[in-house]
């Protein structure tokens, strides 16, 4: 029989030159445990699929962490467009004549003199009140606009002893 005829030649040099020596020296064929040994260019098939697949499983990683980063962005934008959009479609309170629109809010500065009581009963004459000043801007607005020096709020107290108390009944908070 030639050499190798019915046997499986190896693809592995070592694994020839072994095959040779034991042939040469009668020991018959390789022991199994070095047969199952698998040839070199075996290893390299198989490194070369595990290389082939960690490789496709970072890029579908990378993939993913893009996938996610662009959706938090796009989900981020959809929500300030639904904020935007809201301010956008809210129907503003229409201010009358000689009346002005500041933070959300219609303002009548009114030259009408006298007390106190006077000017909230002329306010409620007018479907409104006396102003709340809900925050240092909104004063800042009122004294920029206000034309006469003297000006009625709807902040007062009815006893030195007693809490400033807004027309609204929530207590001065100085801010």
């Amino acid at each position: 029989m030639p050499f190798g005829a019915g046997v499986q030649m190896s693809r592995s040099p070592l694994k020839r030159r072994l095959s040779a020596y034991y042939k040469e020296r009668g020991l018959g064929q390789l022991p199994e445990c070095v047969r199952n040994v698998p040839d070199r260019m075996t290893d390299f098939r198989l490194e070369g699929r595990v290389a082939v697949l960690s490789i496709t499983i970072m890029g579908l990683l990378a993939w993913i962490v893009v996938v996610h980063i662009k959706w938090a962005k796009d989900k981020q934008i959809l929500k300030e467009c639904e904020q935007s959009c809201a301010l956008k479609g809210e129907v503003l309170p229409p201010c009358g004549d000689d009346w002005m629109w500041y933070r959300h809010k219609c303002f009548y500065f009114s030259e009408y003199a006298g007390t106190w009581t006077e000017a909230k009963d002329s306010c409620a004459a007018l479907d409104s009140f006396l102003v709340l000043i809900d925050a240092p801007k909104e004063l800042d607005f009122l004294l920029r606009h206000k034309g006469d020096p003297d000006l009625w709020i709807g902040l007062r107290r009815t006893d030195p002893g007693l809490p400033w108390l807004w027309v609204n009944g929530s207590r001065f908070n100085n801010w």
